[in-house]
């Protein structure tokens, strides 16, 4: 008999589609700044779900990349959480930047000022469950310019899927390397009652807190494909016959 599921979020409880729900640019700077950017950090031929959403919305804005010589590109990759673009523009060179937040807070320009405004809008967003996808550019060193809302919207399954699993006594979790607030929401929105937890937070903690928050929560988020080893493990430990999904 199965314990336990574990479920990556998306295209499992969600429908892997992305769309971009809005623009915020930083004072200084326009949404068109900000979507060039993140039109020149994507590509078509990766199909990723987030460089095609924003490539769709570009098109619609009437974006226009003409003139810019690609010169390096390196793609979004889950270890990294970043995608990066370096190019030529009427002689100059530069290089734009999109992803995580959390990892471009660190390598980007941004004033104190700046970082809040930022954070504030990543909060509201979170309400929404939109995933947020930050944006920097620049000549040289690159700067925190902007965020583009994204979302990816639950399969009108997956609630009852998460119901159905509840009344035969098997514990659901959800695996997502999206940030805390976006995945506590989904996990709302589908009916997961269980706490969900940043596993950053826990990745390094001993073998006995971690395997508790693995054993306690409803989830977790932040996490990075090799903890899923890891989560299973632990739950394999307890004897728990465990399933995985995605």
């Amino acid at each position: 008999t199965l314990n336990v599921v574990c479920f990556d979020k998306t295209g499992t409880l969600t429908k892997n589609k992305m769309s971009v729900k809005e623009v915020f640019a930083l004072p200084g700077h326009s949404e068109e700044d900000v979507l060039l950017a993140a039109l020149l950090a994507s590509r078509k031929e990766d199909n990723d779900p987030i460089d095609n959403a924003i490539i769709t919305y570009a098109n619609e804005k009437q974006i226009d990349t003409k003139g810019y010589v690609l010169k390096k590109f390196v793609p979004f990759r889950p270890k990294i959480k970043m995608a990066s673009a370096k190019w030529v523009h009427e002689g100059k060179t530069g290089i734009a930047i999109k992803g995580a937040y959390s990892v471009l807070e660190k390598m980007a320009k941004a004033d104190s000022k700046e970082k809040a405004t930022i954070e504030d809008k990543i909060s509201d967003y979170s309400k929404y469950a939109y995933r947020t996808i930050a944006v920097a550019s620049g000549s040289k060193s690159p700067k925190l310019i902007g965020v583009i809302a994204l979302y990816d919207e639950p399969r009108p399954d997956a609630a009852r899927m998460i119901r159905e699993l509840e009344s035969l006594n098997v514990d659901a979790k959800m695996l997502t390397g999206d940030n805390l607030k976006v995945a506590q929401e989904i996990a709302k929105e589908v009916g997961i009652s269980k706490s969900i937890v940043d596993f950053s937070e826990v990745r390094n903690k001993s073998e006995e807190e971690k395997e508790k928050a693995i054993l306690t929560s409803g989830g977790f988020a932040e996490i990075f494909p090799e903890d899923k080893y890891t989560v299973v493990k632990a739950l394999q430990k307890e004897k728990l016959r465990v399933g995985m999904t995605g």
